[in-house]
């Protein structure tokens, strides 16, 4: 039933709008032998589609099979399950990183079904899950190299990424927020596509008139967009009028919402608990009291900056480089100075 569903549906595609190129996109298995007869079971169904379309249509345009091609998208969860001592968004990290090494290793159980893979993707609704969550996911396909297959004579075309971004977001700063974490996080390499973007074609004045000079959201969205906002507006220079009125806002609105989140996690017993685990040749430096930590904005910003990174690298309350050159994907290096936040 499902096969024939496939091919009426694309029967459809190719007799109504002579499309010549048309992008299938479905989500991957974690098992890999999965995903290759699934990708089997979809070209049987454009094969008899292709053969129905012949038989009935004598026109010019005779569709190939290698007129489809496939793009796997990830699937954005809303974090809702709040597990115990593990991070933000931990099923759909887990879960969308097997998929990519299920991705990769169909490059050495099928070559042919693989090379039948263009892109990745990831769809849903975004509010509740950023990019940062497949920053790991998008670095490991992206730059994962072919020198590592077994086929690796037989080279495949690089899998190229889009990433839906900016559609369903609390407003238009965050939205804006959310396109360049993408950008940032998922180390988006040159040809890779932003998906719609819709927010940005917003007309800005009347977005906010309509909703009437309002808008709701979480306290740490809200503090996590006055912060990227500050520094946006900084580092490219932005000139308009009440500039420097705009900042001082934006800065008293960081101190009042991150001790507003933040200060009833801020120990001193904290403080000294870390002291005690740091290894003694890394970060000598480290306030040993805290009345000594730094808790401005500056530091918040550096913080933000590597949210694309794999969070357990932090898991001890400090940045710890436990893993081999293969895995450098878990970090992200889309700006030097992520090097420089690190430490």
């Amino acid at each position: 039933m499902e096969r024939k569903l496939a091919v009426d549906t694309i029967c459809s595609i190719i007799d109504d709008v002579k499309i010549h190129n048309i992008e299938l996109r479905i989500s991957p298995c974690i098992d890999v032998t999965e995903n290759v007869e699934m990708l089997k079971n979809y070209d049987i169904a454009i094969s008899q589609a292709i053969e129905c379309y012949n038989r009935n249509n004598v026109e010019d345009f005779k569709p190939q099979i290698s007129n489809f091609y496939y793009v796997f998208h990830f699937i954005k969860i809303a974090d809702v399950e709040n597990i115990e001592n593990q991070c933000r968004n931990y099923t759909s990290r887990m879960r969308s990183l097997a998929q990519a090494r299920s991705i990769i290793e169909m490059k050495n159980y099928s070559y042919d079904i693989a090379q039948r893979v263009h892109g990745i993707d990831a769809c849903a609704s975004e509010i509740d899950c950023r990019p940062d969550v497949f920053g790991s996911t998008f670095r490991f396909i992206q730059y994962y190299s072919n020198t590592k297959l077994k086929y690796y004579n037989k080279e495949l075309q690089q899998l190229r990424a889009t990433y839906h971004v900016g559609e369903d977001n609390y407003d238009i700063l965050d939205s804006l927020r959310a396109i360049s974490e993408a950008i940032l996080f998922l180390s988006l390499a040159p040809g890779s596509r932003i998906g719609h973007a819709t927010y940005m074609e917003i007309n800005a004045r009347k977005y906010y008139e309509l909703n009437g000079y309002s808008i709701s959201l979480p306290k740490q969205v809200w503090l996590d967009n006055v912060v990227w906002l500050y520094y946006f507006i900084k580092e490219n220079d932005i000139n308009f009028e009440d500039k420097v009125l705009c900042l001082i806002f934006l800065k008293e609105e960081f101190t009042r919402y991150f001790f507003d989140i933040y200060s009833d996690f801020l120990s001193e017993e904290y403080i000294k608990c870390l002291n005690k685990k740091l290894p003694s040749h890394v970060y000598s430096d480290i306030p040993k009291t805290l009345d000594k930590c730094r808790f401005d904005m500056e530091s918040y910003f550096y913080s933000w900056l590597l949210r694309g990174d794999d969070p357990y690298l932090y898991c001890q309350g400090y940045y710890s480089k436990s893993f081999l050159p293969d895995d450098e994907y878990r970090i992200c290096m889309s700006e030097t100075r992520m090097s420089e936040a690190r430490k």
